[in-house]
């Protein structure tokens, strides 16, 4: 009998038990669930794992969580966490800064301009400059265009809002007034590729037809683009600690630190989520550094298989099979790989087995269009001097190559020799007579 109470007495405890748990439960905040289906598998395990590590109970992890949500663009899920967190206290910069930007990245600009607001006034000045010009961007969304001048107006140091207001001013027809803030971005000397436009657009507003061709000019070159403060950088750190990105971190460290075989085991695992073409290549060049031309060969026919064969992809198969002795396979497929575009290595590479089959003329003019290849790359990066040298040798190798002639009539405008210009463009049509750029070119000199 005393053994029956004792029993009933421990099912009882264990029923209360079990009822506090239920309650407990359904009183306790529960995290919200990401969406896997917008990353790739890898990350969506990593972030499956940081869930089940993270606790509803601590008011830091919300905040973590609501992070990696941001910057994967779970935006709704990232929202919520920092709600939570703000409305249960913590009260901090961050939480409020990463509620904003998932509010504007929901398109609910009217709540996100509130939060920068009350960040605003207390930030420090390379987070006042950002948030002022997240306001005026949002305004800007809103159609609100005089409020968003005032915003940026507010932090015209920052680049990018100085860049948002000269923009403003000349689409209200204020030119004049834009001119000192375009004169300003345009001596920071930063080759910007959107300030290069802005200015382009101003000179034509001020009916300067002479600078509307400079910047023209320059836009083809620009090597850069406008990055907006701080928040490119905590987007590239976050994302590097999940998925993809983080084993491509650690990859890339175990190949600095020559330690070649993990760091091959490493990209290759991410190359069975992400097959990209430039991943590919990346490891087929390192299964060709372990003596493992085979394997190379097969890296690049899965990625021929997936994506189509590119230059790049064609260009590491050939040396693959330069590796394993196949001389006919790899100058058939550097072939290849020139025909779809000319790249320094694969001219480089395929001029030299043309001299070890002592076809010395091709492999000459496949040297000239080796050094058209870098001059262009130099042309690009704003390298005039570089690009000028190795065009001019491409030049005087092949001088039946249209392209070359065309770039040799861009820096030499970029000399200030327009006679020596106009040459060039000509001779390029007369050449090839279907190059619309070098025609562009011709006709601005007759119709300037």
């Amino acid at each position: 009998m005393r053994s029956l109470r004792i029993l009933q007495i421990v099912v009882v405890v264990e029923a209360i038990a079990c009822l506090g748990a239920v309650v407990y439960r359904a009183g306790r905040p529960a995290f919200p669930v990401f969406n896997a289906a917008i990353v790739d598998r890898l990350t969506a395990e990593n972030l499956e794992d940081v869930s089940w590590r993270l606790s509803p109970d601590h008011l830091d992890d919300w905040n973590r969580l609501g992070e990696t949500y941001l910057v994967h663009g779970s935006y709704r899920q990232a929202e919520a966490c920092y709600r939570h967190a703000e409305m249960n206290g913590l009260n901090v910069t961050e939480v409020r800064l990463g509620r904003g930007i998932s509010l504007e990245r929901l398109g609910r600009t009217s709540e996100a301009i509130e939060i920068f607001r009350s960040l605003a006034d207390d930030a420090g000045s390379e987070l006042r400059a950002e948030v002022w010009y997240r306001i005026g961007r949002n305004l800007l969304r809103e159609e609100r265009p005089e409020q968003a001048e005032l915003a940026f107006r507010e932090v015209l140091e920052f680049v990018p809002a100085k860049f948002q207001a000269a923009k403003l001013l000349i689409r209200a027809d204020r030119a004049d007034e834009a001119e000192p803030l375009v004169d300003e971005l345009l001596r920071l000397g930063l080759g910007v590729m959107e300030i290069d436009q802005l200015a382009g657009r101003l000179s034509r507003a001020l009916g300067d037809e002479e600078n509307v061709r400079k910047f023209r000019e320059r836009i083809e070159r620009d090597p850069n683009r406008l990055t907006v403060g701080r928040t490119v950088a905590f987007y590239r750190q976050a994302r590097q600690q999940y998925g993809a990105a983080r084993l491509l971190v650690e990859a890339d460290a175990k190949e600095k630190a020559n330690r070649l075989e993990e760091a091959e085991a490493a990209f290759e695992r991410v190359l069975t989520y992400d097959f990209s073409e430039p991943l590919a290549v990346k490891v087929a060049a390192l299964n060709l550094r372990l003596n493992r031309p085979a394997k190379s060969i097969d890296v690049c026919h899965r990625s021929i298989r997936q994506g189509g064969a590119s230059a790049a992809v064609l260009d590491q198969l050939a040396s693959a099979h330069m590796a394993l002795g196949d001389w006919d396979e790899a100058i058939e497929t550097w072939e290849r790989s020139v025909g779809i575009a000319l790249r320094p290595s694969n001219c480089a590479h395929l001029a030299a087995a043309y001299r070890r089959r002592g076809e010395n003329d091709r492999a000459a003019r496949l040297e000239a269009m080796a050094s058209f290849a870098r001059g262009v790359g130099f042309y690009r990066i704003d390298k005039i001097e570089q690009a000028e040298a190795e065009l001019q040798a491409s030049y005087e190798r092949e001088p039946s190559f249209a392209p070359t002639a065309y770039y040799l009539g861009r820096i030499a405008l970029l000399r200030d020799k327009p006679d020596e210009a106009k040459s060039f463009f000509e001779k390029c049509l007369q050449l090839d007579p279907g190059h619309g750029r070098a025609y562009s070119a011709l006709m601005r000199f007759n119709h300037p």
